[in-house]
C-alpha cells in the first residue's frame, strides 16, 4: 500500500504490486485503454468513481449486492438514433 495526495486534498491508500506485470498476454490497444482509464480515474475518490460506474445501464440488470452479468459490458448508454433504427428495420426486412 502506499498513500497518494489526491487533487482533492484527500489522501488516499493504494495497493502496489509486489511483481511486475506478464505484459506479453495483451495488445498494444489492450494495454493503452486501461492506461487512458486509469489516467483519467486516477483524481477521484472511490465513492466518485462508483457513483460514476453506476450511471452505467448495466447496473439496471441487476439488484444491490447480485452480480451484474457479464454480458451488460457491451450495453451502450448511447440511444440509437431514428436513422440508424430505420437502417435496422430495413435490414431486418430484407433478409
Amino acid at each position: 500500500m502506499r498513500s497518494v495526495k489526491l487533487a482533492s486534498g484527500f489522501t488516499q491508500q493504494r495497493l502496489t504490486a509486489l511483481d511486475e506485470p506478464v505484459l506479453n498476454h495483451f495488445s498494444a490497444e489492450d494495454i493503452a485503454i486501461v492506461t487512458e482509464i486509469m489516467n483519467l480515474l486516477s483524481d477521484h475518490s472511490a465513492e466518485e468513481v462508483s457513483e460514476l460506474s453506476h450511471t452505467i445501464p448495466a447496473w439496471e440488470l441487476a439488484e444491490d449486492k447480485e452480480e451484474i452479468p457479464f454480458f451488460a459490458a457491451f450495453i451502450s448508454s448511447i440511444r440509437p438514433t431514428s436513422a440508424s433504427q430505420l437502417m435496422v428495420q430495413e435490414h431486418q426486412k430484407a433478409a
